[in-house]
């Protein structure tokens, strides 16, 4: 009799365990909006928090900036694969702050595997809004022989033509994203982001992701180069890269064939102040059989 009760309690055990491991996961990215604020803008954090694997409880989020609590909220559920957005306002003080997002607890029930995902923390820094100008107008120079001369000065330099919107925002847009074999080692992908506002880009960061999983992370451009990125309204910059392939990628299976989703996302450190950035993202599928 007490080799079928301890029986009965394995099996209950057993079935009672969740059949994968609960994944908790905050950002990794923070994007910042404005992203050059100068003192006493209103400013919004945004961060992605999310639970692979699971339905997780009681999730208590916390965000700090320095050493001062920002926002304390509990999600009662968080469902499998159901992410949120969570948006902090701040007001812009001088100096260099960090921002942190932290997933503080869970419900012991619903315990997360990995923990070395809990926190997304971003470095920035404010500073006052710099003002320049350059007056041109009449003086008087000594002539060589006739004594004070008056002209009118012909400046002798060219303006850059980004300068005038050095402080303004933009639209980045991302699309026409396609991801290909290249034989059973490679993938191929290509898009285009496009320039949608007046400001110029210098530097640029975009990741694709493989359903979750970082395939490739890159920054175009470079703050030390004369030329831009993306110079004016609707210019547009073509990526195009051959990265190696995952031996054995996520996919789900749909109509006797086997697929895995890619996802592109422009500005992910928002580096760039933009009217919009709900479309800095797009996904491709690819079929793997």
């Amino acid at each position: 009799m007490g080799k079928r009760v301890l029986f009965a309690i394995t099996v209950m055990l057993f079935v009672c365990l969740p059949l994968f491991a609960i994944d908790l996961r905050i950002g990794p990215n923070i994007i910042m909006t404005p992203s050059n604020p100068a003192p006493g803008t209103n400013m919004e954090f945004k961060c992605r928090l999310i639970s692979y694997g699971g339905d997780s409880k009681n999730v208590q989020v916390f965000v700090q900036m320095g050493g001062t609590t920002i926002y304390n909220h509990l999600y009662p559920v968080l469902y499998d694969g159901n992410q949120k957005i969570i948006s902090v306002n701040w007001t812009a003080t001088q100096g260099t702050h960090t921002v942190k997002f932290h997933i503080a607890s869970v419900d012991p029930t619903t315990p997360d595997s990995t923990t070395g995902n809990n926190v997304a923390m971003k470095t920035f820094t404010v500073i006052p809004a710099i003002t320049v100008g350059k007056k041109l107008g009449t003086v008087t120079k000594p002539g060589p022989m006739t004594g004070a001369t008056t002209y009118t000065p012909t400046p002798n330099f060219q303006l850059d033509p980004c300068f005038a919107n050095r402080n303004g925002t933009t639209d980045l847009t991302v699309d026409n994203f396609h991801v290909t074999k290249v034989g059973d080692t490679q993938w191929k992908f290509t898009f285009q982001i496009k320039n949608s506002g007046p400001r110029c880009i210098k530097t640029l960061v975009y990741e694709v992701e493989n359903m979750g999983h970082m395939v490739k992370q890159q920054r175009l451009g470079n703050l030390t180069n004369a030329g831009w990125l993306l110079q004016g309204s609707n210019d547009v910059y073509l990526v195009e890269k051959t990265v190696s392939a995952d031996t054995s990628p996520p996919f789900w299976t749909e109509n006797g064939h086997t697929y895995t989703m890619f996802t592109v996302t422009v500005d992910t450190y928002s580096d760039n102040a933009e009217t919009n950035e709900s479309n800095n993202s797009t996904t491709d599928n690819l079929q793997l059989q």
